[in-house]
């Protein structure tokens, strides 16, 4: 037996985990102490000498009994009848009379009373000369799904310590379209919003382009259109283009606002006056003719304009004061007080990095910024807000127009038609360095980065500079951050993917020093913030579950009504790729994600010569790969050939799934993409069971870049590559039109 008092004792009540199995190697690999005892002190309980773990040891014992119920309870309907919860008291008070007050969301409330001598005693702790009881206490409980505030009183008194818990009661399962549930099958088209080419954008796609992409996707049968994550990043670094890596998952990125849609772009001379100067002309030209998007050129115009048309809105709709004195301006004021403090927090970060920049010192990360300025709580932080309003404004401004024109766009969905409309991206973290981490440092791990751990396409393992809630917080706080940033993803949307799934259950943490480890989050509590938040925006849930699984989570995934992640050419045994029929119902199937090659890049091994160039992979395992890749042809061949499908010069051999074809070793060396490829390819993810197939537009218009390469920045145009055609061309280019029909003979409009 494990003696107690040892640092794997105390990782596990702080739920960091001991150990985790290589799904590569299929072994079992162990943490490291560095690892575990940086993630110790993350926490908040330092772990170095076998003194401070005692103490740590203790200081988690004895806050055990430090508030007298939690803070937060999630709990489904038929856990309230009746409803069960933990109090702590002084023993002096285990015969008084516990009353309990339930304030609904809809402002109605019900209470009752208990005797405490009618409870079950669990535990008891000496603290200081003070003796405690840990108490479980049952009563029936009425409440709908919804937040709710349960208060407690101790014989007409409140107790010394917390005496209320934010009840948070959700359905079992998320929102879920019925005739989808019932059989239904549709597919859509994933898009990077940036990427998107047209006639009036400025080298970067915008919420125009997305709402013009509706009329396209009806055209051709989709029943929804994906979007990456169009999360604020960080306006004064053009180049962190990764929709991954924001500052805050609650505002949006400036950059996609249509600037010529905003009403006083109609009423700014020196708008006007701008867009007609030689520098914009230029800059303009160059972004437009550009096969990438030149972020810090786009970045330079928009923001540019955008100071005009906010120099015009004030004039206009503010007064002196920043006072609303017309209908625009009462708007603007609504959309500041919807969000209140933490549009102001973002607002003020951002400014405090321009305003660095603009004094020729490094932006920096925050915790590196001068005394003062490192907490948000603090005098000069502040004075600053008072002595840069204008500028603190200036940024509302632009979230003001972002969000009047995505929720704009996100009604045309709603209105479309489309069974699902928008689909969007939650990321798996937030930049350390960001606002939402800066404002909300109580509920984070910014020591600590999210990542992954070693595996056959990344020897290292993958670092994202990420940061994570703290687990052991986040129940304090309500889960309101949480709960802001899922409300914020579903807005407008009918489904929406949450990238790296995994992450509700438990995430790799990697610290400065050690290899990493795993952390346990509280899945129960954030799905069922989940599920309530799905119902009440009638947004479906998908779990980009792809790579290492925790035990069981797929089971939790079809429990909760959320539909897993599969990718075509990982959905295969040693004999081949899974037949369409043996695909799950409840599955979202697609041929890769924006971390993997095109389907062209994949037939030809781009993507390998890519990763031995940056030297993400071994020369051994290119090796290993490439004789993979070979393999992996001849079964999407024959995979073809088994279901019926049109491969010329090729047959099913007589008595066997393989097949023979005249030109062999053409088709085998991968220097030409055949064809029938593409156009095969959906066919097959269209005959499957599952209820929704992405279809990559990437692939159809034969790209060969990759949009993200994991493992690289700057060395890689990440992010940044342009589909190959204008918008406006998409609805007649032949391949679409080809690709598209393939698509809908298998899954019928």
């Amino acid at each position: 037996m494990q003696q107690k008092g040892t640092l794997d004792d105390l990782c596990q009540k702080l739920g960091i985990q001991l150990s985790y199995t290589d799904t590569c190697k299929g072994v079992e690999q162990k943490a490291d102490i560095k690892s575990k005892k940086a993630l110790c002190k993350a926490m908040g309980y330092p772990a170095e000498t076998k003194k401070d773990v005692l103490e740590a040891l203790k200081k988690l014992r004895q806050e055990e009994y430090k508030n007298f119920v939690p803070f937060t309870r999630v709990a489904q309907e038929w856990e309230l009848k009746p409803f069960s919860v933990e109090i702590s008291i002084p023993q002096a008070q285990q015969t008084a009379l516990l009353s309990w007050i339930l304030t609904a969301e809809d402002g109605t409330s019900s209470s009752g009373q208990i005797s405490l001598q009618d409870s079950d005693l669990l535990d008891t702790m000496t603290i200081g000369s003070k003796k405690y009881q840990k108490r479980r206490v049952r009563f029936i409980l009425d409440a709908p799904i919804g937040y709710h505030t349960l208060s407690f009183l101790i014989d007409g008194e409140k107790p010394d310590s917390n005496n209320q818990i934010k009840l948070i009661v959700v359905p079992q399962k998320c929102f879920m379209h019925p005739e989808l549930e019932n059989g239904r099958r549709v597919w859509g088209f994933p898009m990077q919003l940036y990427a998107i080419s047209s006639t009036h954008n400025w080298g970067i796609g915008d919420f125009t382009d997305l709402k013009n992409l509706i009329p396209v996707g009806k055209k051709f049968g989709a029943s929804l259109i994906g979007i990456n994550p169009i999360s604020a990043l960080f306006s004064d670094d053009a180049n962190d283009a990764s929709p991954y890596y924001s500052s805050s998952r609650i505002f949006l990125n400036p950059l996609y606002i249509d600037l010529d849609a905003v009403p006083e772009a109609a009423e700014s001379l020196p708008y006007t006056e701008y867009k007609n100067s030689p520098r914009f002309v230029e800059v303009f030209k160059y972004a437009k003719a550009s096969d990438k998007v030149e972020y810090p050129y786009i970045a330079e115009m928009k923001y540019t304009a955008l100071g005009f048309l906010f120099d015009t809105f004030k004039a206009v709709h503010l007064n002196d004061k920043f006072e609303p004195i017309t209908a625009r301006g009462e708007a603007f004021q609504e959309f500041c007080d919807k969000f209140g403090a933490k549009l102001v927090n973002f607002a003020t970060f951002q400014t405090i990095r321009n305003v660095r920049l603009a004094n020729g010192k490094s932006q920096g990360c925050w915790w590196e910024w001068e005394k003062g300025f490192q907490t948000l709580k603090s005098e000069k932080v502040t004075a600053f807000q008072e002595e840069y309003q204008d500028s603190i404004m200036f940024i509302k401004y632009q979230q003001f127009l972002a969000f009047e024109q995505y929720e704009a766009v996100g009604e045309e969905y709603v209105k479309s038609g489309m069974e699902i409309g928008l689909y969007t991206d939650l990321p798996v973290g937030v930049g350390k360095n960001s606002a939402e981490v800066w404002s909300n440092q109580d509920v984070f791990l910014p020591e600590l980065n999210v990542g992954a751990p070693p595996d056959s396409f990344n020897k290292k393992g993958q670092d994202w500079s990420l940061a994570a809630f703290n687990p052991k917080t986040m129940g304090v706080s309500g889960y309101d951050l949480f709960i802001r940033i899922i409300r914020a993803v579903m807005n407008k949307a009918g489904a929406v993917r949450i990238d790296h799934a995994f992450g509700l259950q438990r995430l790799f943490l990697r610290p400065s020093k050690g290899a990493g480890a795993y952390l346990t989050y509280p899945f129960k509590d954030m799905m069922g913030i989940i599920a309530l938040e799905s119902h009440r925006q009638k947004c479906m849930v998908i779990a980009e579950d792809l790579g290492t699984a925790p035990y069981g989570f797929s089971a939790q995934l079809r429990e909760s009504n959320v539909l897993s992640f599969g990718i075509f050419h990982w959905n295969r045994t040693e004999n081949g790729f899974i037949m369409p029929q043996d695909y799950p119902h409840n599955y979202l199937i697609a041929s890769g994600t924006h971390d993997l090659p095109t389907y062209t890049a994949l037939w030809k091994g781009l993507d390998l010569e890519l990763s031995k160039k940056m030297k993400l992979i071994t020369p051994e395992q290119y090796k290993h790969h490439i004789e993979n890749r070979k393999n992996e042809r001849y079964q999407f061949l024959t995979a073809f050939v088994h279901q019926g499908m049109p491969v010329p010069g090729c047959e099913r051999m007589e008595g066997s799934d393989d097949a023979k074809c005249q030109n062999m070793g053409q088709i085998m060396s991968g220097e030409i993409v055949p064809s029938w490829f593409i156009p095969n390819t959906y066919a097959f993810l269209a005959r499957t069971n599952a209820m929704i197939l992405l279809v990559r537009m990437e692939d159809i218009l034969e790209q060969e870049e990759q949009i993200n390469l994991p493992g690289t920045y700057l060395q890689y145009p990440n992010w940044r590559y342009k589909l190959p055609v204008l918008l406006e061309g998409l609805s007649t280019d032949e391949r679409m039109i080809n690709v598209c029909a393939v698509i809908n003979k298998e899954r019928p409009l």
